[in-house]
């Protein structure tokens, strides 16, 4: 069945692109191009499909610097470029690509820190926060820098604590 979406998705990015085009700035086909982008992602990596996961990443990045270019200050389209590149972190982690997963991660962890300062009664982006912080501690525990991963963590757990008492906009 994965293969099946694979290839229904390999159309529909074409389509997407076709109407898009790369000079379009329309952000309605920008959105559709980059969505279907991610859904193609996810289905690699069911596939396991490593590699040409991260060539679509390489595709839906651009899209949504693009959308933040058209739109620079919508929150939702900086979320998506920190969901990918949150994603794409991931999985260079999978792969023991450290430094490209810090680099990820680096941006990421800003880009969501932009959106807490921001819009700190949104208690989503303060999760988002901690899981960024969370694949921080992992990476750091994975180098062998246990003490620095613990203080992630921890910074993590505490982001946690403050949601699950319903406090997400305290420091």
């Amino acid at each position: 069945q994965w293969s099946e979406a694979r290839d229904l998705l390999k159309q529909a990015i074409s389509s997407a692109a076709v109407l898009g085009g790369k000079e379009n700035d329309d952000t309605r086909q920008l959105l559709t191009l980059a969505d279907t982008q991610l859904e193609m992602a996810g289905v690699l990596r069911q596939l396991g499909l490593y590699e040409e996961e991260l060539s679509i990443y390489g595709l839906v990045l651009p899209t949504y610097r693009k959308l933040l270019d058209v739109i620079p200050d919508n929150p939702e389209f900086r979320e998506a470029l920190a969901f990918v590149l949150l994603d794409r972190a991931q999985l260079f982690t999978e792969m023991h690509r450290s430094d490209e997963a810090n680099r990820d991660l680096d941006e990421a962890t800003s880009l969501i820190a932009r959106l807490t300062t921001q819009f700190p009664q949104v208690s989503q982006y303060q999760q988002e926060l901690s899981a960024a912080l969370e694949s921080r501690g992992i990476l750091l525990h994975l180098a062998g820098n246990f003490s620095d991963a613990r203080a992630k963590l921890q910074q993590s757990i505490a982001i946690y604590e403050r949601l699950a008492l319903g406090r997400p906009d305290e420091p």
